[in-house]
């Protein structure tokens, strides 16, 4: 598949170290960005309960033991803004960084294209949650040094922190002021004990590994189904055929307001902002409803019936009781036989009456002719964004599991949430596109699996060994070198137990004849001849993508 953005570079060495620039800025732009959203919910959460809650003097958890419900609405509040962040702020500035990164290495390839956005965009995403995680787990939670026992604002050994120097320098703080800046994240480590620490830790996963699983679903499928029931109810008519009719059907306020309501709510999370534009707020939906011109061929085009399916006449014979005809849009459009005379369709066995006014519109809704534009408007489906949360997910799941066992049962049960979703969220509110080629997700997944494997390997052993360890001031130096030595042995154990996995699956020599493609294939490099003219068998079939096809 070709990438239909690469246009042949003049100087491609250039342009490449370009790119290689180009790329660490974004990167660490992006991760910057990321790592300051989460330590500012962190640093918030933080302050909620050891100086919102005075949980340093009356040694408790959170500040509901001082302020009762309202503390823990706080806690829950600063759960979600983290959730938010995590999955909104983060995860969507990390996807976009990437795909214009992957955009400007100018590949060839499509689907080497898409692998490069797709890695980039978890790689970020991984050290920038992920990272925050682990430096805080390895950092503030270890006893490097015995914990002394000092006041809470009293700040003197805190002078060599980053964070209190940075907070000192934003506050202008006097050099001889004891109480300025002393509730900084790592100030306070100074004072808190091993097990406090421990619980403010268990308290900041609490967002990522209970409450951000359930506010994904929320805002990727919740949240969209809402929007779109709000824009089916409020988007009455495609378009104004009449501006009579558009004055009336839009003369109360309310529905002025709720279509307005409506339009903002699908613009923001169901509609694709980069096809409509922000004219859709104001001017609606941009396609205007089919009108047919021609008596004959509005007569030759009849609309089915919406109760049984039938095909309806073209008619002015009188009904049945001799009151006349009435539109069965009538709230819509104030047809009848009184201002548009004998002439209707009409159907004869649920003695239903449709005006030629609706009859477009009728048609619309019977045989879907706007299904195409409606799709184009909605935003697509990514199965590797999809994929994406699913290895976060994961990487969450084996990392942290058994810093919180009790958190295993909301983060499975948001799991399968989250898989019963996947389906109504792909028929009803996202852009049906064409299927991609399966060997990026096959590849990027295995590729996944093989990196993380000794990476949890390292973080569970120095879990157990430096971070839940009270007496890691005692002997500093033998436990960190028993860690790094068995860290070590693991990840080797690993790498070799999958390289003889794949020495015995995929070692053996193909049979003479037989096509063995190499990984160059899998990453989406089509256009390199593999086999002679003589060994392509009948069903290999070579496809040259027209260049100016862009769709």
């Amino acid at each position: 598949i070709r990438n239909p953005d690469y246009q042949k570079a003049t100087h491609p060495k250039i342009w490449a170290a370009w790119c290689v620039v180009l790329s660490g800025v974004a990167g660490m732009l992006c991760l910057t960005l990321a790592v300051l959203f989460l330590l500012f919910t962190m640093e918030l959460k933080f302050l909620l309960i050891y100086e919102w809650g005075d949980c340093y003097k009356l040694g408790c958890r959170d500040p509901s033991f001082k302020h009762g419900f309202a503390g823990t609405l706080s806690m829950i509040a600063c759960d979600i803004l983290m959730a938010l962040l995590i999955a909104v702020a983060t995860g969507e500035l990390c996807k976009a960084f990437a795909r214009q990164i992957a955009k400007n290495w100018n590949f060839h390839s499509m689907i080497l294209r898409l692998f490069v956005e797709h890695f980039m965009a978890i790689s970020i995403d991984m050290v920038a949650t992920i990272g925050v995680f682990a430096y805080l787990a390895f950092s503030f939670l270890p006893e490097w040094e015995e914990t002394p026992e000092t006041e809470w604002w009293d700040s003197a050994g805190c002078v060599d922190f980053w964070d209190f120097q940075v907070c000192q320098a934003l506050r202008s703080c006097a050099p001889d002021d004891p109480v300025c800046c002393a509730g900084t994240l790592f100030c306070a480590r100074s004072k808190l004990s091993f097990h406090q620490r421990w619980d403010l830790f268990e308290a900041w996963l609490g967002g990522l590994f209970v409450v951000a699983p359930f506010v994904e679903v929320l805002m990727e499928f919740i949240v969209p189904l809402v929007a779109y029931v709000i824009y089916a109810q409020v988007q009455i008519s495609r378009g104004g055929s009449d501006a009579e009719e558009d004055r009336k059907r839009a003369g109360a306020c309310c529905c002025r307001c709720l279509q307005g309501l409506g339009r903002l709510l699908a613009f923001i999370f169901l509609l694709d902002g980069g096809v409509l534009g922000l004219r859709y707020i104001f001017e609606g939906f941009p396609f205007r409803p089919p009108k047919i011109i021609e008596q004959m061929t509005s007569k030759a085009f009849g609309p089915l019936c919406l109760v049984c399916s039938r095909e309806m006449e073209w008619t002015g014979a009188e009904t049945s009781d001799g009151r006349g005809w009435t539109c069965r849009h009538h709230d819509v459009c104030r047809s009848s036989s009184e201002n548009k005379g004998p002439y209707r369709w009409h159907c004869k066995k649920c003695h239903i009456d449709i005006c030629e006014d609706c009859h477009p519109q009728g048609a619309t809704m019977v045989y879907g002719l706007f299904g195409p534009l409606d799709q184009r408007l909605l935003r697509q489906m990514e199965p590797l964004s999809e994929l994406k949360l699913v290895k976060m997910n994961f990487l969450i799941l084996v990392m942290f599991a058994p810093m919180n066992p009790i958190g295993l049962i909301p983060q499975m049960f948001a799991r399968q949430l989250d898989l019963r979703s996947r389906l109504p969220k792909l028929l009803m509110v996202r852009r049906r596109n064409f299927p991609d080629d399966n060997r990026l997700a096959h590849t990027s997944q295995t590729m996944f699996c093989l990196l993380i494997l000794p990476l949890v390997s390292i973080w569970h052993t120095g879990l157990t060994l430096v971070s839940a360890n009270p007496e890691l001031h005692m002997r500093q130096s033998e436990i960190l070198f028993a860690w790094l030595s068995a860290a070590l042995a693991v990840a080797l154990l690993a790498l070799l137990g999958q390289w003889l996995i794949a020495r015995c699956h995929f070692g053996k020599t193909p049979p003479h004849g037989e096509l063995k493609v190499p990984a160059s294939r899998v990453l989406g490099k089509e256009d390199q001849d593999v086999t002679s003219p003589q060994q392509r068998g009948p069903s290999f079939v070579h496809l040259s993508p027209d260049p100016d096809y862009i769709s």
